[in-house]
C-alpha cells in the first residue's frame, strides 16, 4: 500500500502529481491532500482520500488504509 502527502506545491507540480498518481489505479493508495488545493477526492476515485488543513490526522490514514485493505 503506498502513502503519498500532497502538501503546499506549484499548480504544475500538482498536475504532474494527480497524473502519476492517476497511473496507479492497480495499486491500494491512500493519499493525504491538503484542502487548500481544491482537489477533489474525485480526481482519484480509485484511492482513498484523505483532505486536511495545516495537519494531518493519524487516526484518518488509518482508517483509510484499513478500507484500502478491506477492498478485493
Amino acid at each position: 500500500m503506498f502513502v503519498e502527502v500532497v502538501g503546499f506545491w506549484t499548480p504544475e507540480y500538482l498536475a504532474s502529481k494527480l497524473a502519476a498518481l492517476s497511473s496507479l489505479s492497480n495499486v491500494p493508495l491512500v493519499v493525504a491532500i491538503d484542502r487548500s488545493h481544491g482537489i477533489l477526492p474525485e480526481r482519484l476515485p480509485h484511492a482513498e482520500v484523505v483532505t486536511f488543513t495545516k495537519r494531518i490526522e493519524a487516526t484518518a490514514i488509518v482508517a483509510a488504509a484499513e478500507r484500502c485493505r478491506s477492498q478485493p
